[in-house]
């Protein structure tokens, strides 16, 4: 869809990115908010590189997924228990050495991708698409509100393209060309780790009964107090 906003070609295009933005609205509501604010700042971005403005793609992107977020919103808004619900349902940022130790050794070759895309002349709407998704998801995630974790949606794409990019620039150096058929298959192992930790905490947790992930009797006999007696009403 971003691709889409940044090579609009044909009214056809227009069509997708509207259809796109309600299924998205639909299917990830936090995802919208993400596609909007990486589209407004390439299309500002490109207006201050080529003097051309076209806030089509844009617009049709957030045509009816825009509208139908707040429909979403306010709906949850007026109703008394989803507005209970929302206001307590808050998911804060993470530390920043957390999301920086999930996310390497990735982000270090990321950011040298950043740093070599600007220094060289790989300075394209492409690659600058791909360095605004990444300073806008980072700006995103640590924005003060209170379900800023949420838009962490897909911040790993620009992430893992830029140190993909960052990975093939350096093999070109010729201290690392030697390394270069080692390095991506190390980095793909290493970011592995992350993900086989999480899953090994919450195993061990599982298998200890601790509190986050099992329910306890007075938690139990809480729940079956707080719930309605159904079979009284009928």
């Amino acid at each position: 869809m971003l691709f889409d906003i940044i090579s609009l070609a044909s009214p056809i295009q227009l069509v997708r990115l509207t259809v796109s933005g309600l299924l998205i609205a639909i299917i990830m509501p936090f995802g919208i908010v993400v596609v909007g604010s990486i589209g407004f700042i390439w299309t500002i971005s490109e207006w201050l590189t080529t003097r051309r403005l076209d806030l089509r793609p844009i617009i049709a992107a957030m045509l009816l997924g825009g509208p139908f977020l707040l429909f979403q919103y306010l709906s949850i808004q007026q109703d008394p228990y989803l507005a209970i619900w929302n206001d307590q349902n808050l998911t804060q940022s993470p530390p920043i050495w957390d999301l920086a130790i999930s996310l390497l050794p990735a982000l270090l070759f990321s950011g040298i991708g950043i740093f070599q895309i600007i220094k060289s002349s790989a300075w394209n709407p492409s690659t600058r698409l791909l360095v605004i998704w990444f300073m806008v998801g980072v700006g995103m995630i640590y924005f003060p509100f209170s379900l800023q974790r949420r838009f962490m949606f897909g911040f790993y794409i620009p992430v893992s393209c830029l140190a993909i990019m960052g990975i093939s620039m350096l093999s070109g150096k010729s201290f690392l060309a030697k390394y270069s058929k080692k390095l991506f298959p190390t980095l793909l192992a290493l970011s592995t780790i992350t993900n086989g930790f999480v899953i090994m905490l919450a195993l061990f947790g599982s298998c200890r009964n601790h509190l986050c992930f099992t329910y306890q009797k007075t938690r139990c006999l809480l729940m079956s107090i707080l719930e309605p007696p159904v079979h009284r009403m009928r």
